[in-house]
C-alpha cells in the first residue's frame, strides 16, 4: 500500500501529495482477498486484520496456522 501510494505520488513526493495518492486507492487489490479503499474520510483502509506472509514473492493470507508456524 505504501509503495503504491508513493508510485501514485509521482517523482517529487510531498506529504500532501502522498495523502492524496493514498486517498485515491479504491478497491485496491493487495492479493489477500480483501480490497483496500481509502478516502478523505476513510483512513483505515481495511475493516479487519488479515494475517499474511510472503509466498513466492506475493502476499498470501495465512489459512493454516500450524503450517505457518513451522515455516
Amino acid at each position: 500500500m505504501i509503495v503504491e501510494g508513493l508510485r501514485r505520488t509521482g517523482p517529487n513526493p510531498t506529504r500532501t501529495g502522498f495523502r492524496q495518492a493514498l486517498e485515491s486507492l479504491k478497491n485496491f487489490d493487495l492479493g489477500i482477498g480483501a480490497p483496500l479503499t481509502f478516502g478523505p474520510e476513510r483512513h483505515q483502509g481495511l475493516d479487519n486484520v488479515y494475517f499474511t506472509r510472503v509466498v513466492n514473492g506475493r502476499w498470501a493470507p495465512i489459512t493454516d496456522w500450524a503450517a505457518a508456524v513451522k515455516a
